[in-house]
């Protein structure tokens, strides 16, 4: 294990939150909800790197 691990990026620790710790199954009664989220934070982690932009329409 290195002394400086690797930064886990927001949409990673979201699913690992979501998931059981015994089971590792998500937690989530609808997977709909996990999928939604794990895209919402794709979408803001492309945001903080400047990759997309949010326009007013």
């Amino acid at each position: 294990m290195s002394a400086h691990p690797e930064k886990l990026s927001f949409s990673e620790e979201l699913l690992l939150l979501s998931l059981d710790d015994e089971q590792g199954k998500p937690v989530a009664y609808d997977c709909n909800v996990l999928s939604l989220a794990l895209a919402g934070a794709v979408l803001f982690e492309l945001m903080l790197l400047g990759k997309i932009v949010i326009q007013d329409e």
